[in-house]
């Protein structure tokens, strides 16, 4: 009776057991997008700094807290000055990428595919790229490519192919961010130097511009004039 005693407190325990922080899951689980992006600090840093392994990882399907420096002071309650610090040096780390500025905009009001659907294997296809960063951006973190990306993920990884005369049919097609072949009527965020009306900041600058921010080589200038125009000195 005893043993069943235990049994029946502890797995209660478990069954109870939930992400204390729900941003970039279902409700309950962690979702793909939760670590679709790159820490903005080097993966060093953020493993020293939010102690990475003293918890049983995160991953895309599982119910795994993160680890609680991402979020909390207190190893409990949601700290937003935390949380907002790991969103601007180590997102991928701590499982916030859907909620840094790549994936926070808004998809098309009527888009042509139903960008809840969207997977992630869907967003390195390129045959559903360009239509995604289109009308899906925030599903697949375009949000600061302007409608514009590469079909073809692999053209960054070699600039020169932009210069070489034998590949200009393939990569005005397929390379047309890394190139330089984007469309002028390619429009709608940060990516293409848009920026807020009245040189208004993002309301989470604050937090942003103390983790550098507006120093950080890591985002483009454009970046920086379209989300915190007025604390970088953009206007």
């Amino acid at each position: 009776m005893m043993l069943f005693a235990l049994f029946f407190v502890f797995g209660s325990k478990l069954a109870s057991a939930a992400i204390t922080d729900t941003n970039c899951t279902d409700g309950t689980n962690w979702v793909a997008s939760a670590f679709n992006c790159d820490d903005v600090q080097a993966s060093a840093f953020c493993t020293k700094t939010y102690a990475i392994g003293s918890n049983p990882a995160p991953a895309v399907g599982n119910a795994n807290e993160r680890v609680t420096t991402c979020f909390s002071s207190d190893g409990t309650a949601v700290d937003p000055a935390m949380r907002d610090g790991a969103v601007a040096t180590c997102p991928k780390t701590c499982g916030y990428c859907c909620i840094t500025p790549a994936f926070t905009c808004t998809n098309k009001e009527f888009p042509r595919v139903n960008c809840k659907t969207v997977t992630q294997k869907q967003c390195t296809d390129s045959k559903w790229r360009e239509i995604l960063a289109d009308d899906c951006p925030n599903v697949c973190g375009f949000c600061l490519d302007g409608g514009c990306v590469d079909a073809a993920i692999e053209c960054a990884n070699d600039v020169s192919i932009c210069r070489n005369v034998d590949t200009q049919d393939f990569v005005k097609i397929n390379c047309k961010k890394t190139c330089g072949y984007c469309t002028s009527s390619t429009t709608g965020t940060a990516g293409t130097g848009s920026t807020r009306s009245s040189c208004t900041d993002d309301a989470k600058c604050s937090s942003w511009i103390a983790n550098g921010f507006c120093t950080s080589s890591f985002y483009t200038e454009d970046v920086k004039r379209y989300y915190c125009p007025k604390a970088c000195g953009k206007c």
